[in-house]
């Protein structure tokens, strides 16, 4: 069963990938399903941590924050402070979304706060490049971009190719809102680029959209 678990949880984030949402659903609650039956409560909390991911790439902003609290609730009793920093951050990148900004930093500023105990960069990447959406917002633009170099660097520095192409779309998203359109034009295109290359089909599809609504 375990492995037979594992494998359905593959197949969610492989459909996540290719942008299949509803069948990437269907994978994460049946591999919650075969989870909760082994009792397997890390492999649980990932499971809805994903779960949520999926609900946040669609926009299905209640369905994420269900799935988020249900995987923090489990990592939080079982100690486990990098999946909660994980599920922090992105649970702020839907209050982001949501236009609540003071709620955003709030999770923002815990998850850093583990994600430095832990020694995990990738996590203070991924922080940083939500911090650097937040202050595109409040029309910050020194600060976002500082976050969001500081991102990028660190996700070459760990070899992360979908956490440069990420930060590159942001990059574009701040130089369009300071109305550089040609460098803003550069970096969607190195997203676009990198976003092709990995086989992340929704990820191109927002991007070109962003370059063709230049």
């Amino acid at each position: 069963h375990r492995i037979i678990a594992a494998a359905t949880m593959n197949l969610g984030i492989l459909a996540t990938i290719r942008g299949d949402f509803d069948e990437a659903t269907v994978h994460y609650r049946n591999c919650l399903a075969l989870y909760e039956q082994l009792k397997h409560a890390v492999s649980i909390a990932r499971a809805y941590h994903n779960l949520g991911m999926c609900h946040l790439a669609r926009q299905s902003w209640t369905e994420a924050l269900d799935a988020f609290e249900k995987s923090l609730k489990i990592s939080q009793a079982r100690g486990d402070l990098r999946q909660s920093a994980s599920t922090y951050v992105h649970k702020a990148a839907v209050y982001l979304e949501l236009s609540d900004p003071t709620v955003a930093a709030t999770y923002c500023a815990q998850a850093m706060d583990i994600f430095r105990e832990v020694d995990y960069p990738l996590g203070i990447a991924e922080t940083y490049k939500v911090l650097g959406r937040l202050f595109i917002r409040e029309r910050d633009w020194a600060t976002a971009r500082s976050l969001l170099e500081e991102s990028l660097q660190i996700c070459r520095d760990y070899d992360n190719p979908l956490g440069v192409a990420e930060v590159y779309r942001e990059l574009g998203n701040l130089q369009a809102a300071q109305n550089d359109t040609e460098a803003a034009r550069r970096s969607l295109e190195a997203a676009l680029e990198q976003f092709e290359t990995l086989g992340t089909r929704h990820d191109v599809e927002i991007t070109q959209s962003l370059l063709d609504n230049m």
